[in-house]
């Protein structure tokens, strides 16, 4: 049925943006799949069906939590007193690359936060770790009720599905070709939770954050950069909480691959990073050449607390292209 699969990310972009929520920062207000809508369902298994739609992002490398087929106990943070936090809570965001321009909405709710991935080997600011476009987050999804997203264009709403033994994920109801979402630059958006089975109802609201432009280096098709020296990755500075600065595998086509990635997690939004070029050439296996998609995201965060539950909100905007390695 519909409601056990799990929506794979389409897009190089996607990918980076799941990288940058939940493999640099833990949960950092996200962590898992992020999807964009249609008949996506945030964070729900693979199945038989062949669908294939698109954030979080996403696309998550290292490890994947265990799948929790318990129901909630008395020592999950829905039976404890005050507000406990939840891990993952409502992701929104735009995308604005070379492949894809995409906006999207999800939301998933775990009993704990998961913790930051630090699998690779750290070069400087930087990681180099394996990514994979089809792994998948097999925490357990805690019910909220319906989630309504307002003052953006549209507005959204996510729908609570049943995941069976994985608990519940949510369907976005903005379309797939959706492009823009987010108003401007430090507008407010708001959040409410219906309250369901396991989460009471809630709501909050939270600043969005500036669109982001890469200045340095050149992308596109035909872009390079030499692997033997450093890459300073050059933006827009802005109000960010913080900047995830992301090199991503990807094919002659541009569709994401499994293999390694840079992720470069930026405190602030200073508008610029410098990517060790022991990283880079640590990208390039059994050729001279390995081709990227470069993704600076802005990440803001906020929270919204019931009687029992602290619930992460994230926004995100990214811009991307791609760049090719090569000595």
């Amino acid at each position: 049925m519909r409601g056990a699969k799990r929506v794979r990310t389409s897009g190089a972009l996607l990918m980076a943006f799941g990288l940058a929520l939940a493999a640099a920062c833990g949960d950092g207000g996200g962590g898992g799949d992020a999807t964009d809508g249609g008949d996506a369902v945030f964070g729900q298994r693979d199945g038989d069906d062949g669908d294939t739609s698109v954030p979080s992002d996403t696309t998550t490398p290292g490890d994947t939590l265990a799948a929790d087929t318990a129901p909630p106990d008395s020592a999950s943070p829905d039976t404890v007193t005050g507000p406990s936090p939840v891990g993952v809570g409502v992701i929104i965001g735009e995308i604005d690359s070379e492949y894809v321009n995409v906006a999207f909405a999800a939301a998933r709710f775990t009993r704990t936060e998961p913790p930051p991935d630090t699998s690779g080997t750290v070069y400087g600011p930087c990681r180099v770790t394996v990514v994979d476009p089809n792994a998948s987050d097999n925490s357990y999804g805690l019910d909220a009720g319906t989630v309504t997203v307002s003052n953006t264009t549209p507005a959204v709403t996510l729908s609570a599905v049943s995941e069976g033994v994985f608990g519940t994920g949510y369907r976005s109801s903005l379309p797939d070709d959706q492009r823009d979402l987010l108003p401007g630059g430090g507008a407010i958006v708001l959040v409410a939770g219906a309250g369901g089975a396991d989460i009471g109802a809630f709501s909050g609201a939270f600043q969005m954050p500036e669109p982001v432009s890469i200045a340095l280096p050149q992308t596109g098709l035909t872009a390079e950069a030499d692997p033997s020296k450093a890459l300073t990755v050059i933006w827009n500075a802005g109000t960010g909480v913080n900047v995830l600065v992301s090199l991503s595998p990807v094919s002659a086509s541009g569709q994401p691959v499994a293999g390694k990635g840079v992720l470069c997690l930026v405190a602030g939004d200073p508008g610029q990073v410098t990517v060790p070029s022991e990283a880079l050439t640590a990208l390039i296996t059994g050729s001279s050449a390995a081709t990227m998609a470069l993704a600076v995201t802005r990440t803001k965060t906020g929270s919204v607390s019931n009687a029992t539950h602290k619930i992460p909100l994230t926004a995100t905007r990214s811009s991307a292209g791609p760049i090719t390695l090569r000595y």
